[in-house]
């Protein structure tokens, strides 16, 4: 009869810590994933922040391959530094997975990792020269790109021009013969032919 007792807990005890193990991986495989949104210009860095979610393992992967390098953060954490390929423009997906167990082969969490890759959009001059009433003006603002289309067309988002003068769409030429001293302030817009854009309040004063 005690035999019979003992085998019996025995069997108990085994089912007991199957159940508990199976609870605890299921504990670990339901971590909260997250879904992380960054943004780096064309040929630049980014650092990635890895959630190791309290294990010491965690793996990269790369669905869609990569256009850049990534590399390990140079303070020893589990953060990504990822690079784009100068030239480049688009989409990236990195997904982090951490993982637990003695062999470290448990999945515990993946998060999923967009980067979005954009050019650097510099403008040529952050103001317009002065101008004088009755004068003829014309200057141009213009919009460089590091990486997408170089087709760039100008306009005004906001605001407007002094009397007299008019913008050229095309060459982001302001001209004309101004007929009112004062001061305009304007929100300037560049957008390429990949769509990207940039915008800068800008103000032309003219005199008299």
């Amino acid at each position: 009869m005690s035999i019979a007792i003992t085998h019996l807990l025995r069997r108990l005890a085994v089912k007991a810590l199957a159940t508990l193990a199976l609870i605890i991986c299921l504990s670990q495989t339901s971590a909260k994933a997250t879904d992380l949104y960054h943004e780096v210009y064309s040929g630049e860095s980014v650092r990635l922040v890895v959630n190791e979610y309290g294990q010491n393992a965690v793996g990269y992967d790369y669905p869609n391959g990569l256009h850049g390098t990534t590399t390990g953060a140079p303070d020893g954490t589990a953060d990504l530094i990822y690079t784009s390929n100068a030239g480049y423009v688009g989409q990236e997906v990195i997904v982090t997975t951490a993982y637990g167990g003695a062999n470290y082969d448990i999945p515990v969490a993946s998060d999923t990792h967009h980067i979005t890759v954009k050019p650097r959009i510099t403008f040529s001059a952050s103001s317009w020269p002065n101008g004088k009433k009755g004068a003829v003006y014309s200057q141009s603002v213009t919009a460089s790109y590091s990486a997408s289309s170089t087709a760039v067309t100008y306009s005004l988002a906001d605001g407007s021009l002094p009397t007299g003068l008019s913008l050229d769409g095309s060459t982001g030429t302001i001209s004309g013969t101004p007929t009112a001293t004062g001061s305009w302030t304007f929100t300037y817009r560049a957008v390429n032919g990949d769509g990207y854009s940039s915008s800068q309040s800008m103000t032309l004063k003219i005199g008299p």
